[in-house]
C-alpha cells in the first residue's frame, strides 16, 4: 500500500465509526430495549444504574446521539486536514481521538450541563453587560457561589467565562459546559503532542514520533487531566482552560518566542488559575538574551493590561481591586472556619497539602476495583508514576533547572492554600504545574523512548482508569 493511501486509514476509520454510531442511534428503539431488559432476569428489579430502566435507556439514547454528532464533526475535521493540510493530519487525528475518548468517558455527564455551571452564568452576565448574575443561582447556599452587597457573583477568575460568551449568547444559560470542557481538554492533548516536537536536546534532536504520542497519551489519560476534562463544573473547567493557555505559552517559548504573545497566554492562564502567574520569571528568563530590558518591559504590556483589567473588575464587584471575592464565597463550614482563622494562604496548611499531594494512598476494599479514594486527593506519584522520570532530567543544564523552578513556584501557593482541592479523585492542583513536569520528562528521555518510560506510562494510564472509575462511583 502506498504512503498516500496509508495516511487515509485513520481518518476514514474514524468517519466509519462515527457513521456507525449515528446509524445505531437512528435504528435503536430505547422503549423496545427497555421492554426486553425488564423481561429478562437482569432487569427484574426495574432499576439500572440507580434509576428507572425506562429513564436509563431514554437518556442513553440521547447520549448516543451526542456522541455520534461529536464523532462525525471531529472525523470530518481530520479528513479535511488530510486532504488540504497533510502536515496537520496527525495533529488533528490526536485531537479527534482524544475528543471521542473523552466524550465516551463523559457519558454519565455529557447529556446536560454540569452541577456547578458558574462560568456559564458568568458568561451570560457578560453577554448582557453585567458583572453580577441576573438572579440567585440554584444551590446558592453552598457550591462556592459568592454573595456581596445584595448581588450574586462568581468570584472565580474569568477566562473560561470570557471564552464561553459567544456560545452562551447563542444557547443561553443552558449551554453545556461539559462538552465545552472536554473539547478544550482534547485540544490540550493535541497541543502537548505538538509541544514535544518543539523541545530540542543537546544533540539537536527532538523526541521521536512514538515518544511524542506516548507522552501525549500519558498526559491526557494518565494524569488528573482526564477526570478534570469530563464532568464540567467550575473548578475543573478552570484547570482545563488554564492548562490550554499554559501549554500555548510553553509552545511559543520553544517556538517563535514572541514575548508579547507569551505574556498574553500566561495572563489568560493566570486568570483561570492564579498560581500560574508565579511562573512568569521563568518565561522571562528563557527570553532574556533576545530582549533588552526596555523591549521586555514594552512587550509585557499585554500582561499589565490584563492585570489592570482584573483589578478594575474586582473593584467594580467588591469595592477593592485586590479582592477577588473568595472572602464572600458560600463555602463549607470547616473551610470557612480555616479561612477566617488563618486566611487563604498560610504555612499551617502546608503539612496537610503535602500529604494529599505526595503521600495520600488509595484505600482498599474487597470488591472491584479493590481500591477507592477518599475524595481529598491522591499522591501524584501514585496517580501518575511517570512523573518520577522528571527526577532523571539533565539537571546540570540551566534550562532543566528553570523548568524545575517554574514547577516549584507554581506549586508553592497551592501547597499553602486553605483547601486541599476537595472534591478530587487525584491531586487536581497538580495540573497547574504538570506541563512543566512533562517538559522535564521529555528532557529526561533524551530523544528516545525508554522501556521504563513505556512501563511507567502504562501504569499511569492504568491509574487514570482507576481515578475515572472512582469519579463515576461518586455519582
Amino acid at each position: 500500500m502506498s504512503q498516500e493511501k496509508k495516511r487515509w486509514i485513520i481518518p476514514i476509520g474514524l468517519l466509519l465509526f462515527s457513521i456507525f454510531l449515528w446509524i445505531t442511534w437512528l435504528v435503536a428503539n430505547p422503549t423496545a430495549i427497555m421492554l426486553w431488559y425488564t423481561s429478562s432476569a437482569f432487569g427484574a428489579d426495574g432499576m439500572l444504574a440507580g434509576m428507572p430502566v425506562q429513564k436509563f435507556f431514554l437518556e442513553m439514547h440521547q447520549v448516543l446521539q451526542i456522541l455520534a454528532i461529536i464523532s462525525i464533526v471531529v472525523s470530518l475535521l481530520t479528513i479535511l486536514a488530510t486532504k488540504y493540510r497533510p502536515d496537520y493530519q496527525l495533529l488533528t487525528t490526536v485531537f479527534a481521538v482524544a475528543t471521542i475518548f473523552y466524550a465516551f468517558s463523559a457519558i454519565p455527564w455529557i447529556k446536560e450541563q454540569s452541577g456547578a455551571p458558574h462560568y456559564v452564568y458568568l458568561a451570560d452576565a457578560f453577554a448582557h453587560g453585567r458583572l453580577a448574575l441576573e438572579s440567585e443561582p440554584v444551590g446558592s447556599a453552598d457550591n462556592d457561589w459568592t454573595f456581596y452587597n445584595g448581588e450574586w457573583t462568581v468570584s472565580f477568575p474569568p477566562t473560561p467565562a470570557i471564552l464561553m460568551v459567544p456560545f452562551v449568547a447563542i444557547w443561553g444559560k443552558n449551554f453545556n459546559d461539559v462538552i465545552f470542557t472536554l473539547l478544550l481538554a482534547a485540544f490540550n492533548v493535541a497541543l502537548i503532542y505538538q509541544l514535544f516536537g518543539k523541545i530540542y536536546f543537546q544533540e539537536e534532536k527532538t523526541l521521536p514520533e512514538p515518544a511524542r504520542l506516548l507522552l501525549a497519551i500519558a498526559f491526557g489519560v494518565g494524569t488528573a487531566h482526564w477526570w478534570l476534562a469530563i464532568s464540567g463544573n467550575v473548578w475543573y473547567t478552570a484547570h482545563i482552560v488554564a492548562t490550554t493557555f499554559l501549554l500555548a505559552a510553553l509552545f511559543e517559548t520553544f517556538g517563535k518566542r514572541r514575548l508579547w504573545i507569551i505574556m498574553l497566554f500566561v495572563g489568560f492562564a493566570a486568570l483561570a488559575r492564579p498560581p500560574i502567574v508565579f511562573s512568569l520569571p521563568v518565561f522571562l528568563w528563557f527570553l532574556r538574551k533576545e530582549y533588552t530590558w526596555k523591549k521586555m518591559i514594552v512587550e509585557m504590556l499585554p500582561l499589565a493590561f490584563l492585570a489592570l483589567s482584573m483589578a478594575i473588575y474586582n473593584f467594580l464587584r467588591y469595592d477593592n481591586p485586590l479582592e477577588i471575592g473568595y472572602h464572600y464565597m458560600q463555602i463549607e463550614g470547616v473551610l470557612a472556619e480555616n479561612l477566617v482563622k488563618y486566611g487563604s494562604f498560610n504555612l499551617v496548611y502546608l503539612k496537610t497539602n503535602l500529604y494529599h499531594a505526595f503521600l495520600n494512598a488509595p484505600l482498599w476494599q474487597t470488591y472491584f476495583p479493590y481500591m477507592f479514594v477518599d475524595g481529598l486527593g491522591l499522591s501524584i506519584f501514585i496517580s501518575t508514576p511517570l512523573v518520577l522520570y522528571a527526577f532523571f532530567a539533565p539537571w546540570r543544564e540551566k534550562n532543566t533547572q528553570m523548568m524545575g523552578v517554574a514547577a516549584l513556584l507554581v506549586a508553592l501557593p497551592d501547597l499553602l492554600y486553605y483547601n486541599t482541592g476537595y472534591f478530587q479523585v487525584s491531586y487536581r492542583y497538580a495540573l497547574d504545574f504538570l506541563p512543566f513536569l512533562f517538559v522535564l520528562i521529555a528532557l529526561s528521555w533524551r530523544g528516545r523512548t525508554p522501556r521504563l518510560g513505556v512501563l511507567l506510562t502504562g501504569l499511569s494510564v492504568l491509574m487514570g482508569f482507576f481515578t475515572w472509575l472512582s469519579l463515576t462511583s461518586y455519582l
